[in-house]
């Protein structure tokens, strides 16, 4: 079986320098956002159209144009940049914990669910359970809860059971 050949990417930083370029219309500005200087960002953008063997920007008395090929390349760049900053997002930064208010009978709740908390805290780590435990069927009447357990045959006015 033949092995498939990548081509060699650009460095990140010349791409970086490029976006920001092509976005802000302005070499400066780039340099700005990016914290560089504006000659290495100019710098960045002379070694990526050497790369590339295209000019990528027609430079203006005041600021830069993408070229045709600039403009063509941009959107790619700008997707490939917005997939990394997901993937990363998703796979990396922690996620945001979601309570949710269970109102159980005290019995069920010390002799099933509290045996069962830590199963739970590893099953479901972004999920904060908030245990109301209630004395009285009519303690299943108050507001607040996402969740009610409750013993019977199913029927709950105003409830959807299972």
């Amino acid at each position: 079986m033949a092995r498939r050949t990548i081509p060699a990417l650009p460095p990140l930083d010349w791409l970086r320098s490029f976006e920001a370029a092509a976005r802000l219309s302005n070499f400066t500005a780039a340099a700005a956002e990016l914290g560089l200087t504006q000659a290495a960002v100019s710098q960045h953008i002379r070694l990526l159209e050497e790369r590339l063997k295209t000019r990528l920007f027609s430079r203006l008395a005041r600021g830069v144009a993408l070229s045709p090929e600039g403009a063509a390349y941009l959107p790619h760049i700008q997707s490939a940049f917005a997939t990394i900053a997901s993937s990363t997002t998703e796979l990396f930064e922690p996620r945001a914990v979601r309570t949710v208010s269970i109102r159980v009978p005290i019995s069920f709740a010390l002799l099933a669910l509290v045996p069962a908390l830590p199963d739970l805290a590893e099953a479901l780590p972004r999920v904060q359970l908030d245990l109301v435990t209630i004395h009285r069927p009519t303690d299943y009447d108050l507001p607040g809860s996402a969740l009610d357990i409750r013993f019977g045959n199913g029927s709950f006015p105003g409830r959807e059971a299972e």
